[in-house]
């Protein structure tokens, strides 16, 4: 089946930029290592996200907090992908190659 018209070609390219952006990231995380300590590499990270989706939440049309029953969980998970996972993805790039650490990451399940 064939794509037709504009959003096909929307559809290629914004999984084309998402492959570039998922392959450059480890490169970029790798020399950041280089020129920045790996805790202040973090909580930049970790601040720019949160002003993204603060952004977003603001921006973006329709309901976008969670529900009252909900805060804690969200405030969990939000902990467990920001500082934990990428302090663990900055660690572990620390001690391996570029490379490495992406071919550890596709090979995840």
């Amino acid at each position: 089946m064939h794509a037709r018209g504009g959003l096909g070609a929307a559809v290629v390219t914004a999984l084309l930029v998402q492959t570039v952006i998922s392959g450059g990231t480890y490169l970029v995380a790798k020399r950041a290592l280089a020129e920045v300590p790996f805790a202040t590499l973090v909580l930049w990270r970790f601040l720019l996200s949160g002003v993204v989706f603060s952004l977003l939440v603001v921006l973006l049309p329709g309901r976008a907090l969670p529900p009252r029953h909900a805060v804690l969980a969200t405030f969990v998970l939000g902990f467990l992908a920001g500082p934990l996972n990428q302090g663990l993805f900055f660690a572990g790039l620390q001690r391996s190659t570029a490379s490495h650490a992406a071919l550890l990451y596709a090979l995840t399940p």
